[in-house]
């Protein structure tokens, strides 16, 4: 690859004057001899060229002589093209290599350079990665002074050397389109330093840089797609060119070929050729580009029949535009008789210009027309009288989709509508509705007439998404989430088993009732509307208005089928909404509400509602109105069985024929309860009848008391209850002891007045059992797991009941409250630890004896508070008495002498026949002599 280089030496311009090159230094005796540099000379001349020429002749930089500035040089060689290159061998002439100089690329023809190798520094680095740039002291030595040799691999050595072809990191490293070798110093064995050299100019003409050869291996870069590079150029043989494959095309492979642009260039890697793809220009386009937009909203077809790549056609033939030249120019339109990669797809569009808006057409072929026309050839629907189409004189909203007839212009009316106009509902139907097929609809009115005419109301909506319910087919109710700032009810099907399924959310009782009288038409959620799209449960069969009227007056239940796939984690519901209408002000008008002229006896918008004193029975709808028969005591009954509701005067019964409990009645000759009177158990007033009934037997009455009472007359609670029934307002309550009695017993053991709890079990105490008994701790009414306190019993006032911690007794500390706190003492008296009382001048700063509070005294005190003078010392301090015979005053020292003593010191007998002898202890005695 040295062959195809060209070297420029970009400093320094060679001039004859003062270039010296040694002739023969073998004969030192004759000294140095020199010749002189000539450009114009072929054998005295060392241009750049002669280092690539393949020759001994070499180049020669100016010599330091001329001045310093030359011990920096450059040389620059311009391979012409990007290659990867794997060494560089430079062959020096009669000059030393360099003592410093830098091995640089540049990648961009020469705009900016790299370092690759520095040379001459002081140590020898080692390569670790790909791309490390290292620096080698390997070539900066002296010797040899000529000939020398710098070969510099950039491929050995290094990680990715074994598998070059698939290291992207040592692939771009080893990429260049120039080489510059950027030498900063030149190497002398430093004559020019001695003392006759400094007087001899001739010495620093030695130095300087040559070169006879410069080497350069590697090979072309084609980043993937080629095997081989070859010259390919008759005009440059030396430039090399790869055999580019994968459908990629330029001088390093390094772009995709014409109409080979549906999928982005990539370089070939270890497991992909990355192979450039055809566009898809239905044979309309041989070329294309790369559109990363249309790649990325998926908007190119590959021939595959794909959305996949961003491949978009150039200068589409035959007609045809669009990104895969799929559609046809305008005033064409696809031929359905050729195929859509046909010369022949797109055919001219045939529109004649008289009833045509302009000569495009659609994609069928049908041609754009003119306002009235239809087809170009005949009125268009709504016009009459072609060619001079006229506006038909009709409502729309209640003519058939032709309008009127299309050559005498009369209106073409739907079933429900009449009128020359087709603009008013036929008797029996209200509500002209251009979307209903039949123009108006059916007056309802539950059977009761056929008279009605559209609402006033305005539009409301009735959404509350706390309460409602998922369920699935088994009744199983499934965990929900509510979500009220987002209208949203959500739950989580994880752990739901598959027979849960079919599951459905049950609307709360606001969507329920008598919908309408709230003239309730569909429901509706943020995804989805139920308008006219309610079926039958069991037959899967659209529900007829009449079958939804007759469910609405009374909506006892609201399911909405919660839809989701086998592999859906959950379900939800947002913004369900039933619409309903209201007598408003403002609002969108409810025209499609029905407003019936009801007959006597009947009420509500649709003569839902029967008047009072009558019911409804078996007929149409909800059947005639016959009266109510509640013997007098009633005068409302339940629609359709006459159950009478609301019974007064104590009655009861679906007739009100019978007394309530806790009341005796006297019945008349036809069985109508005259009167009811209030049984007297225990008491007359309703607050404390506590009877669900009474009988007389043997002139007596008896009280058939309510559970929890006994006694004749229901005036005690019965066991297991308490309360007085005899106190007005008072009753009867269960006892309440959370379950810590014996379950043994039949019932709860409690104070039949109070209700306090008797007999507390398993370590509880209080008026409920509702907490652990004194010296335990735990839950007493959920966990039941009351526990003895773990407390020392001499030191602890009480356990907390909850969580078990010790309260000690004042004075007493430690987790289990069994031991004085510090500087107190008395723990063995089970009544609290007193402190210390060890604040006397004489006392030493420590604790007292824990046992019996004695307090450290210095020496000479003693006392348990050390507050007096130990026998033998005086002034409350260490002093001793000097009384050698007796005591001394604890205040002044003065010695107290014992009868038959004296002196200062108690040393002297009074006695003249006695004599002072010492004891055993240091004291004296008088003994006779």
């Amino acid at each position: 690859m040295a062959t195809d280089c060209a070297a420029v030496w970009s400093l320094v311009n060679l001039t004859p004057e003062e270039v010296s090159v040694p002739i023969n230094l073998s004969r030192p005796s004759q000294g140095q001899y020199c010749d002189i540099c000539s450009q114009g000379e072929s054998d005295r001349a060392h241009p750049i060229t002669n280092a690539i020429d393949g020759t001994e002749r070499w180049w020669q930089s100016p010599p330091l002589s001329r001045s310093t500035e030359y011990n920096e040089v450059n040389v620059t060689l311009d391979l012409g093209q990007l290659f990867h290159v794997a060494y560089v061998l430079i062959k020096f002439a009669n000059s030393p290599r360099p003592d410093l100089w830098v091995l640089e690329r540049s990648i961009n023809f020469g705009q900016t350079y790299q370092p690759w190798q520095y040379f001459a520094c002081e140590t020898i680095e080692r390569i670790n990665n790909d791309d490390d740039i290292v620096c080698t002291t390997e070539y900066s030595r002296i010797v040899p002074l000529e000939n020398g040799e710098i070969v510099v691999s950039l491929v050995n050595g290094r990680p990715g050397a074994m598998n070059f072809s698939y290291s992207p990191v040592l692939r771009d490293f080893t990429k260049a389109t120039n080489i510059r070798l950027r030498f900063l110093r030149t190497n002398t064995l430093l004559g020019h330093l001695m003392g006759k050299a400094l007087r001899d100019p001739t010495v620093t003409r030695r130095y300087y840089y040559s070169i006879k050869d410069i080497s350069i291996g590697g090979r072309c870069v084609c980043n993937g797609h080629a095997e081989a590079c070859n010259a390919k150029d008759p005009n440059d043989p030396y430039k090399l060119q790869c055999d580019c494959q994968h459908n990629t095309c330029g001088v390093s492979c390094d772009q995709c070929c014409p109409g080979y642009n549906q999928l982005p260039w990539k370089p070939a890697t270890t497991y992909s050729a990355n192979e450039c793809e055809p566009c898809n220009c239905h044979r309309h386009s041989f070329d294309c580009y790369y559109d990363p937009e249309v790649d990325q909203r998926r908007g190119s077809l590959d021939i595959h029949g794909h959305h996949r790549g961003g491949g978009v056609c150039l200068n589409c033939q035959h007609h045809t535009t669009g990104v895969n030249c799929e559609r046809c120019i305008p005033t064409y339109y696809r031929s359905p008789e050729h195929p859509v990669d046909s010369p022949l797809a797109c055919s001219l569009c045939s529109c004649d210009p008289r009833t045509s808006l302009d000569s495009s057409c659609t994609a069928s072929g049908l041609c754009h027309c003119r306002p009235n026309f239809s087809g170009c050839d005949r009125c268009a629907p709504g016009f009459y009288g072609y060619p001079n189409c006229r506006l038909c004189d009709c409502n729309e909203a209640g003519t058939e989709e032709e309008v009127c007839d299309s050559f005498t212009g009369q209106c073409l009316c739907k079933e429900n509508v009449q009128g020359s106009r087709c603009d008013q509902c036929r008797v029996g139907t209200f509500h002209l509705d251009p979307t209903n097929p039949k123009g108006c609809t059916s007056c309802f009115c539950f059977g009761a007439t056929d008279r009605c005419r559209s609402s006033d109301k305005r539009r409301t909506e009735i959404m509350d998404m706390e309460g409602w319910v998922l369920l699935g087919a088994d009744r199983q109710e499934v965990p929900v989430a509510v979500y009220p700032g987002q209208d949203l009810v959500e739950a989580d099907l994880s752990d739901v088993p598959d027979v849960y399924q079919d599951l459905h959310w049950h609307a709360p009782r606001t969507y329920l009732g008598d919908k309408v009288k709230a003239g309730a038409q569909a429901v509706r959620s943020s995804s989805s509307s139920s308008q006219g799209s309610f079926r039958h449960a069991q037959t899967g069969n659209s529900v007829s208005r009449e079958e939804l009227m007759m469910v609405l007056v009374g909506l006892e239940s609201l399911q909405i089928r919660a839809l989701h796939s086998q592999s859906a984690h959950s379900v939800s519901l947002r913004g369900a909404v039933l619409e309903g209408a209201e007598s408003l002000p403002t609002g969108r008008h409810a025209n499609n509400v029905e407003i019936c002229m009801c007959p006597a006896n009947y009420l509500g918008d649709s003569c839902q509602v029967r008047s009072r004193f009558f019911c409804h029975t078996i007929g149409l709808f909800l059947g005639k109105c016959v009266p109510c028969n509640c013997n007098g005591h009633s005068d409302r009954c339940q629609d359709g069985s006459g159950i009478c509701l609301n019974c007064q005067h104590n009655t009861a019964g679906d007739h009100c024929e019978k007394c309530q409990g806790g009341f005796l009645g006297n019945n008349s000759l036809d069985g109508q309860a005259v009167s009811c009177s209030s049984c007297p158990c225990p008491l007359r007033v309703p607050s404390n009848n506590f009877a669900e009934g009474c009988v007389q037997k043997n002139e007596r009455m008896q009280c058939l008391c309510m559970p929890g009472y006994a006694g004749p007359h229901c005036e005690r609670c019965a066991p297991g209850f308490y309360g007085n029934p005899m106190v007005l307002g008072s009753r009867c309550q269960p006892c309440h002891c959370h379950g810590n009695t014996d379950p043994n017993m039949l019932f709860t053991d409690c104070h039949p007045l109070t209700g306090e709890c008797l007999s507390c079990m398993h370590d509880t105490a209080g008026p409920r059992c509702d907490v652990c008994a004194p010296g335990y701790h735990g839950d007493a009414i959920h966990a039941k797991n009351c526990t003895r306190c773990d407390c020392s019993q001499c030191g602890t006032e009480s356990c907390d009941p909850q969580t078990g911690r010790c309260r000690c007794k004042p004075g007493v500390s430690g987790p289990r409250c069994d031991r004085c706190e510090d500087g107190s003492f008395g723990f063995d008296s089970c009544s609290g630890c007193r402190r210390c009382d060890c604040e006397a001048s004489a006392a030493l700063v420590q604790p007292c004896d824990p046992q019996s509070g004695q307090c450290a005294c210095q020496p000479g005190v003693n006392g348990p508070n050390c507050r007096q003078c130990a026998p033998g010392f005086w002034d409350y301090g260490p002093d001793e008495c000097q009384c050698r015979g007796g005591r001394c005053d604890p205040r002044t020292g003065e010695c107290r002498c014992p009868d038959g003593m004296t002196g200062k010191q108690c040393d002297v007998c009074t006695h003249k026949h006695s004599v002072a002898v010492e004891n055993q202890h240091g004291g004296l005695h008088c003994e006779g002599k």
